[in-house]
């Protein structure tokens, strides 16, 4: 492959990372018509002339955000269905977009993983992260992500922001309201207080 050729991939690449940017943002902030979200296309199109570099970092930012929610559905339910991997891959951008966590997916994923005790996602401060990764479930994991990530979503969890496994009855749930059950994990939507 000529020289010239690689970096033609190479941009269009780029771009195909860029557009899906925009949908994260789309999808995140629930931009309902595509308008605004071609809006964004053009505007980062534009941007892309202007400054190669640019596009490049928002291309990897949509990289580690993938690989963030990816983590995320491998490690809490990659034993689930597909359901139940898209379920937990909403609640983290139904934490994004809240406005009470942080405001990307790794920085809501990671959140309190440096810490002992605290962490949100408890396979980021348990140990899990070290273990060998099985490959077709990380796959399934990865395929789950980049499908919500593109604005996939079904609306599966009535907008909860917390889910735990059946297996366990921890305090913060008596204080939230339990929108459903998806496989193992129930969920719960933390706007909503049912103290009682």
């Amino acid at each position: 492959m000529k020289e010239a050729d690689r970096n033609l991939a190479s941009a269009l690449v780029v771009a195909a990372w860029a557009s899906v940017a925009c949908a994260i943002g789309a999808s995140i902030f629930g931009v309902g018509d595509s308008k605004p979200a071609n809006a964004a296309i053009n505007a980062n199109a534009s941007m892309a002339a202007n400054s190669p570099n640019m596009v490049r970092e928002a291309a990897l930012a949509v990289e580690r955000e993938t690989r963030c929610l990816t983590d995320a559905i491998y490690h809490e339910a990659r034993s689930e269905s597909e359901a139940g991997q898209m379920a937990v891959a909403e609640v983290v951008l139904n934490r994004v977009s809240s406005g009470h966590y942080a405001d990307t997916i790794c920085g809501v994923v990671y959140q309190g993983a440096d810490r002992v005790t605290g962490c949100q996602f408890s396979f980021t401060c348990d140990g899990s992260l070290k273990a060998a990764i099985e490959p077709a479930a990380w796959a399934q994991a990865e395929r789950v992500a980049k499908d919500v990530i593109l604005g996939h979503r079904r609306n599966l969890v009535g907008g909860a922001t917390h889910y735990h496994a059946d297996y366990v009855d921890p305090e913060w749930a008596q204080s939230y309201g339990r929108t459903t059950r998806i496989g193992r994990h129930i969920f719960y939507s933390g706007d909503t207080k049912t103290r009682g």
